[in-house]
């Protein structure tokens, strides 16, 4: 009986990455998570006439792949946002005593046959949520086109769960 129970909550048991964009933390599943990377190391080319959010296309592993600029399709203004942004980091550096989290990487995910590149400024953890802890978002909720939901953590902060379809839509629309 108690393995019939211990399959049940594996089954809506959820492991997300946690990457920070605009000093928000997002969930992306690890299901869509295919590679992290460090976006310094990656030729980025550009394509004229691509929407502002395709900060152009890259070459993984053979395939050509567009990557996506988290901040420009959440709507963040990068300028407006930078330096509040690098306190934030230096500060959370210095009260953990550690180094600050690399300002860009890049989280390759697939949905489907399609890949994308998504162009985040860190890559925090892994954790792991029931189904159950996904809050629905409150209606002011800016991106909400892009979210699923939030998960509340033990310090008072939230976790964004990605709607990583939403974003493959946006970004590859058929």
């Amino acid at each position: 009986m108690s393995g019939e129970t211990s399959a049940v909550v594996t089954e809506n048991t959820t492991r997300y990455v946690v990457v920070e964009i605009n000093s928000n933390m997002y969930g992306i599943t690890t299901d869509a998570t295919v590679e992290l990377m460090d976006s310094d190391t990656i030729q980025i080319t550009r394509v004229s006439h691509s929407p502002n959010f395709v900060r152009g296309v890259i070459n993984h592993r053979g395939s050509i792949i567009p990557a996506i600029d988290m901040w420009t399709l959440l709507g963040f203004d990068r300028g407006h946002a930078a330096h509040a942004e690098n306190s934030i980091s230096e500060q959370r550096a210095h009260e953990l005593n550690d180094e600050p989290v690399s300002t860009s990487m890049m989280v390759i995910t697939e949905f489907g046959t399609q890949k994308i590149g998504l162009i985040v400024d860190g890559v925090h953890a892994v954790f792991d949520c029931t189904d159950d802890q996904v809050e629905p978002l409150p209606e002011s909720a800016e991106n909400a086109a892009f979210l699923k939901g939030l998960v509340h953590q033990d310090d008072g902060s939230y976790i964004l769960i990605t709607d990583i379809e939403r974003i493959y839509q946006k970004a590859c629309p058929n």
